[in-house]
């Protein structure tokens, strides 16, 4: 086992932060997400993420608060459980019942597993360890939502528009630095081992706009998820010049993105947004709708659209991922319906990779839990349509070109829709003004 660079010095953050509230574990936490392709540990060539290892700290962290006699009321707690279960016993047996139908692994990938017309299925150590992934974010959802510690509570949208300003700089320094072909943070952040794709990240000899992301795609359905969250503030919460600010820049980064997964998710946003309409966003839209217009004639983008989008899948990249598609499907029906187990079989699209994986039943637990745990946020909460505006476009990117359960953006969603729950049940705020006249009497 080897620790790296970023490790060290994450690892003296963790500890450090058990000398003060909860907020501050909790905002690492969330900034942990960021570092897509960073790692902290290297076991056997395999990078241990900053998510993975901040996950561990926070359960110890808030687990004395753990009252499962309490938690098993809610609906979101039990389907979770049965999804645990039914996810490790699913790895554990059904590798061996369907084993030797064709899959793509998820050690080669979509391109190579393409390329060999997949591989045999076997059991394999590495699909349990998704499973543990999974449990590991399910139990940190049920620390941060029961916990009763309100000084560890926080202005849901000033941390987040301090996370997308860490993102954007951070992004910004890297995307200069490889264009430069220069090695400072790079060298740093992009440690995770068989996961850093960023020196490879071009696409029509243009570098890509990645960040601390290891994909483009990745990136690009983060920037789209979190300016349509941007935009979908309420008119009375503050830092409105920040906001502007945000979007402006984040639209930018997904100009310089080129992912596909990016763009669709920013289309789907705006189709969204507009459904959900009222007469003082109506103008908004339509000065957003205008401005991107403007933008992209200017910038002559509308050829790399249609290379991105509209010729996708005459590419080899769009031919790899049109077969595991496929492959994903004939999974499903070669395992009636039960699916080859977590982890085993790597899809394009979220939906079927999942169904897959864990077959239509499994595939039903997850997608109730999610409804489940956004059915939670308080209706009175000022940050209830952003938040689920956040998750909505970010599940479309996944759709897209995202297929990874264990995608720790997704979690991250998760994590601040149970955040803000919470505090809206457990002081009762009801927007940011009063928020912060809560946090300021602490």
């Amino acid at each position: 086992m080897e620790i790296t660079i970023f490790g060290i010095f994450w690892i003296g953050l963790l500890l450090s932060s058990l000398f003060f509230n909860g907020r501050v574990m909790i905002f690492l936490l969330l900034l942990s997400c960021l570092f897509h392709a960073t790692a902290i540990f290297i076991i056997a060539k395999k990078g241990i993420t900053p998510t993975f290892v901040t996950e561990i700290f926070t359960i110890l962290r808030f687990s004395y608060h753990l009252d499962f006699r309490k938690l098993i009321a809610f609906r979101w707690i039990r389907i979770g459980l049965w999804m645990s279960f039914y996810f490790l016993v699913g790895v554990l047996t059904l590798p061996h019942i369907f084993r030797g139908i064709l899959i793509f692994s998820p050690g080669l990938g979509i391109d190579e597993s393409f390329l060999i017309g997949g591989i045999p299925l076997n059991p394999d150590e590495s699909s349990v360890i998704q499973s543990v992934y999974f449990t590991i974010h399910f139990f940190t959802l049920c620390v941060l939502y029961q916990n009763n510690d309100k000084k560890s509570f926080f202005n849901i949208e000033k941390v987040l528009n301090w996370l997308i300003i860490i993102f954007l700089i951070l992004g910004f320094e890297l995307y200069f630095e490889t264009i430069n072909n220069v090695k400072l943070l790079s060298s740093i952040l992009y440690s995770n081992i068989g996961y850093n794709l960023q020196s490879e990240s071009t696409i029509f000899e243009k570098f890509r706009f990645c960040s601390t992301f290891t994909e483009a795609s990745y990136c690009g359905a983060f920037i789209s998820a979190s300016f349509w969250y941007t935009i979908s503030l309420n008119k009375g919460n503050s830092y409105s010049k920040l906001r502007i600010v945000l979007m402006f820049i984040l639209f930018l980064s997904l100009l310089l993105n080129l992912s596909s997964t990016g763009l669709v998710a920013f289309v789907f946003g705006a189709l969204i947004y507009s459904f959900r309409l009222d007469g003082s966003k109506i103008v908004i839209a339509s000065i957003v709708i205008v401005g991107v217009f403007l933008i992209l004639d200017y910038l002559d983008y509308w050829g790399y659209i249609d290379k991105l989008i509209l010729n996708k899948f005459s590419t080899d990249s769009g031919k790899a991922r049109t077969g595991a598609d496929k492959f994903s499907w004939d999974i499903l029906i070669e395992t009636y319906g039960l699916g080859a187990g977590l982890g085993t079989h790597r899809g394009s699209s979220f939906l079927l990779n999942i169904l897959a994986n864990v077959g239509l039943l499994g595939t039903y637990l997850l997608f109730n839990f999610f409804y489940q745990i956004l059915f939670t946020l308080r209706k009175y909460s000022s940050n209830t349509e952003a938040l689920k505006m956040f998750f909505y476009v970010l599940i479309i990117g996944q759709f897209v070109a995202i297929p990874d359960l264990n995608f720790q953006i997704l979690w991250f969603s998760l994590f601040i829709v149970l955040l803000d729950s919470n505090q809206s049940l457990k002081v009762g705020v009801l927007n940011t003004y009063k928020t912060e006249q809560y946090l300021s009497s602490k």
